[in-house]
Parts: C-alpha cells; structure tokens; sequence
C-alpha cells in the first residue's frame, strides 16, 4: 500500500489491495471510483492551470524579446546618430580652424608683403572652396553608400498596397 504526506494510505492503494473501505458490492466501488475521478479531475485543472501560466510566460517572453530587438535597433541609431553629429561638429571647429588661419594668413600677409596680398588672397579662397567642395562630395558619397547598405534612399518602383480587409 501506499502513504501520503500526511501518513496515510491512500484511498485509491487501500481499495486496490483489499484493506481500507469494505467492498460491498457498488457503493464500495462508486465511492472509490468517486474518489479517483475527483484526483482525476484535481490533477487534469492543476495540469490546464499549468498549461496555462506557461503560454503566459511563453507570451510574455516573445513580448521581451520584441522590445529587446526594438531596443537593439533603436541603440543602433542612436549610436550611428552620435557619430554622424561627432563628425558634424568636428568638421564645423575644423572649418572654424580654417576661417581663423586664413583670417591671420592675410593680416600677415598685409603687413609685410602688401603687393602679393590680392593674389594671396584669391589663393587662399581658392583652396578654401576647393577643400569646403571637397569635404561636401566626400560627405554626399558616405552618406549614399551608407544609405544603399542600410537600404534605404529613393525608391524608383512603387511598392504594393497591403491588401484590404
């Protein structure tokens, strides 16, 4: 036979070996088949309450894992965002740099050597279009060529209409 937790037998062991409740005929047998359909029925709810908690968590971990994506797509951006503005003010104090040398090249260039401050002056703007224009085509090529790998940039073909419901 067997025991319980508590130390007893259990009713469904004590009517299987013949001790426990007397077997007279359909009541002994009625109630012990009560008895077992109720365990039945206490382990089926314990297993549908089982069931589901876990679809719960189940639900609950797909939801996790959509914003950890959403977050891991968002931390992505942001840190291609904070280069894109590292680079953007690094070239606005280099250019600032420029100005202040070009500035100071010409009041120099004034003081000492006056009768070659107009071709002096027409250099330096020169080079400084040159390097300005320059930066600026480097910049539209970066961005196109990170455009075309992330996917993105003008779309030539009209993309499908999702369809109605």
């Amino acid at each position: 036979s067997s025991i319980d937790r508590r130390g007893r037998e259990s009713p469904l062991s004590a009517t299987m070996s013949g001790s426990g409740e007397p077997r007279d005929g359909a009541q002994g047998s009625g109630s012990t088949a009560q008895k077992a359909q109720e365990h039945l029925n206490q382990a089926m709810s314990s297993m549908k309450d089982n069931m589901r908690a876990m679809a719960e968590r189940d639900s609950q971990l797909d939801s996790l894992q959509a914003r950890t994506q959403d977050l891991q797509g968002a931390s992505a951006a942001f840190g291609a965002e904070a280069r894109r503005l590292q680079e953007h003010y690094s070239w606005q104090r280099y250019r600032m740099y420029m100005i202040v040398g070009m500035l100071c090249s010409w009041v120099i260039v004034s003081i000492f050597f006056k009768k070659y401050l107009i071709p002096w002056v027409i250099g330096s703007l020169v080079v400084v279009a040159v390097v300005l224009l320059g930066r600026a085509y480097l910049a539209t090529q970066g961005n196109s060529e990170s455009l075309a790998s992330r996917g993105e940039g003008v779309e030539l073909t009209r993309s499908p209409q999702p369809p109605l419901e």
